[in-house]
């Protein structure tokens, strides 16, 4: 599932069950017993129940609990919220309790899962991942009485987290969504973690959506996060309008004035060398303020391809992206004087979408963020492309989104790329609201070409967002989309669709494969639509799926009859994904 090096192909032994766990047997003595697979146990005078024999390592038997967990005496607050999250789950599974316990307390011979660094660790030879910004390495390794789940948490990283997530996603957890009807947790009498040997780093260094800027507990299961990164727009915020008054130079000369009153989007003049000081200067107080940044926005102000500077000096650079170019390194350059590993970023979007017109490096830490100019359904692969004007962006295009991104390398010799994507489809149309979008396979195919291309970061622009029609209870409804793209950022070998049926495989039990059809159908629906899409505007509902309703209906009463056999928490969450479907018929038959 994971991309990362898994030396054993014994992974995980795991026995399910639906009947209920047996509670552990509790004694007061230390007798010796033997259980069926021949590994010996110890019920010691504590009650805590231990392994003698060293060749397996198993953490539950018959619902009883075998190992603790434990910390270092001198455990970060990460490193015990990660143990305190195993412990929980682990005791969800079971129907069995176990211990935390510090590195000061083992027995000796006795068998633990090590959270974090810790004495044990140290002595295994086993170092914590450390550095920020640096590598966001995950283990999760058994290693003779030991199964170790490390990670780095420097920074803004939350490896052993990350590792304890992995782990109990090999039992069969899963999280899809907030709150607990979207959480699956198997029944398990037996786990068996012998030869448990992964070794992870992500494959994006920077995932961020909204889920995980708005502070979800899903975020975390989704591995969103790493290096800490602000998109957006900020100059407006560090250069009002208001500071016209004091600074006219540093505002855009256009229609005959520099004064910005008045206009919705107003932009500066970006070869204005005192505004670029001004920027930098507020720029090194922001990495002051949040350690934890890696990479911060200087983008024009949002607007289209209104207000832009019209004065000699621009006006002799090139194009706006010239122009946008030259700021950037003016501001790059001073950065690096007090932040030499911190970097700042520049969009290929709306007017600086096309690439400057003459070759001009780029500084080493200026990053070129590329916005997902382009159709919504159809992957970036293919090229796809609508030549000539577009109403919505106010460009021409000329070529695809792909060879654009190719020109503006060639012309700045950038290294660091990223991208902004759009997954906001209601912002566009706000008829989308309560309507399924799924892009299975398109969403991992996506990202194999941005991580070809050598995109380190990505951006999702999605709800929740008021602005966007979508708050928590949307994440039921886009949770398809979402968490695909969410899940491959972080790193695996299966697609997009692949991802979905093991979700549904988690989520929906005995509808779990009419149901994957479901989400397939939608998925094809929207990857073969010919209809106009652009940004963050979607086609419009019929034209995704007009011509797929009946084919859908069918997969519908599918879904109906298999949920004969399904658990009723399973069909509370089928029933939610068929209201969106009724909504989206709604639309379709009127």
């Amino acid at each position: 599932m994971y991309k990362s090096i898994i030396r054993k192909t014994a992974f995980l032994l795991i026995f399910a069950t639906v009947l209920s766990c047996i509670p552990s047997c509790k004694g007061n003595g230390g007798s010796l017993s033997e259980d069926e697979s021949g590994v010996q146990t110890e019920v010691n005078a504590s009650g805590e129940v231990s392994q003698t024999e060293s060749g397996n390592f198993i953490i539950a038997k018959d619902g009883t609990i075998r190992v603790s967990i434990v910390i270092g005496s001198d455990a970060s607050s990460k490193e015990k919220a990660a143990a305190r999250d195993l412990k929980a789950y682990l005791e969800k599974i079971t129907g069995d309790t176990v211990k935390i316990i510090k590195d000061d307390s083992i027995a000796e011979g006795q068998k633990y899962i090590l959270v974090g660094k810790s004495l044990l660790t140290e002595e295994l030879g086993i170092v914590k991942p450390a550095g920020y910004p640096g590598i966001e390495e995950v283990t999760v390794k058994q290693t003779g009485n030991y199964l170790v789940l490390i990670g780095n948490d420097d920074g803004n990283y939350n490896g052993t987290q990350f590792a304890v997530n992995m782990y109990l996603e090999s039992l069969g957890c899963g999280w899809f969504g907030e709150g607990e009807l979207w959480e699956v947790v198997p029944s398990l009498k037996d786990i068996d973690a012998t030869g448990t040997d992964i070794y992870h780093t992500p494959r994006f260094s920077s995932r961020i959506t909204r889920v995980y800027d708005g502070g979800y507990d899903i975020a975390s299961r989704w591995y969103l996060g790493g290096d800490k990164s602000i998109t957006g727009h900020w100059l407006y915020q560090i250069a009002p309008a208001s500071m016209y008054e004091d600074h006219p130079e540093w505002y855009a000369y256009t229609k005959g004035s520099r004064n910005p009153a008045g206009y919705d989007y107003f932009q500066f003049c970006y070869s204005n060398d005192e505004f670029a000081d001004y920027v930098a200067e507020k720029l090194i107080e922001y990495f002051n303020e949040h350690p934890d940044l890696v990479s911060m926005t200087i983008a024009a102000n949002d607007g289209w391809d209104e207000h832009f500077c019209e004065c000699e000096k621009c006006q002799s650079l090139g194009n706006v992206s010239d122009c946008m170019v030259y700021f950037a390194n003016n501001v790059a350059r001073r950065l690096a004087e007090v932040y030499p590993d911190r970097s700042l970023q520049i969009y290929s979007y709306h007017m600086t979408y096309e690439p400057p017109e003459n070759d001009v490096p780029l500084e080493p830490n200026v990053e070129i963020m590329f916005c997902c100019e382009t159709s919504m359904t159809k992957p970036l692969a293919e090229d796809y492309y609508k030549s000539g004007y577009d109403s919505i962006t106010r460009n021409t295009y000329t070529c695809s989104w792909r060879e654009n991104l190719e020109k503006w390398l060639e012309k700045t010799g950038s290294a660091n790329i990223s991208v902004w994507e759009w997954y906001c489809l209601s912002a566009g149309r706000s008829e989308w609201q309560y309507v399924p979008w799924v892009q299975g396979n398109v969403a991992t195919r996506n990202q194999d070409l941005w991580e070809e291309l050598g995109v380190k970061y990505i951006f999702y622009d999605q709800g929740p967002a008021e602005g966007y029609l979508e708050d928590e209870s949307s994440i039921a409804l886009r949770w398809p989309l979402w968490y695909v793209a969410s899940r491959a950022m972080w790193g695996t070998d299966m697609t997009g669709e692949e991802l979905l049926k093991d979700a549904c495989c988690k989520l929906f039990g005995s509808a779990a494969d009419a149901m994957f059809e479901y989400y397939q159908k939608l998925a094809y629906a929207s990857e073969s639509c010919e209809s106009y899409s652009i940004t963050w505007v979607p086609p419009t509902v019929k034209q995704m799926y007009e011509d797929y309703e009946d084919e859908i209906d069918i997969i519908i009463a599918k879904i109906r009859a298999a949920m004969e056999g399904c658990s009723e928490t399973e069909k509370q969450r089928i029933e939610s994904q068929l209201y969106y479907w009724d909504k989206t018929k709604e639309l379709l038959d009127k």
